[in-house]
């Protein structure tokens, strides 16, 4: 089965993500993702609620409408 899971709002909330065994930043909050915004095998995320790695600034989450769009 496919499911489409949209987080919408201020702050990363993380329970689920905490209930299904994925990783959250301590820091910065926001869910952890490889360079492909996968979190787990199966499973992305995009927007301003994925901890991201950047190539040229490294990790990062960036809380901004602008970076919830480009990213999917």
């Amino acid at each position: 089965t496919d499911h489409v899971v949209s987080v919408v709002g201020w702050d990363a909330k993380t329970d689920l993500a905490v209930a299904s065994g994925l990783e959250i930043d301590p820091n910065f909050g926001g869910y952890r993702v490889n360079t492909e915004l996968e979190a787990r095998w199966t499973v992305w995320l995009a927007g301003d609620a994925a901890f991201f790695c950047d190539s040229k600034l490294g990790r990062r989450r960036m809380e901004h409408h602008h970076h919830a769009v480009v990213s999917g």
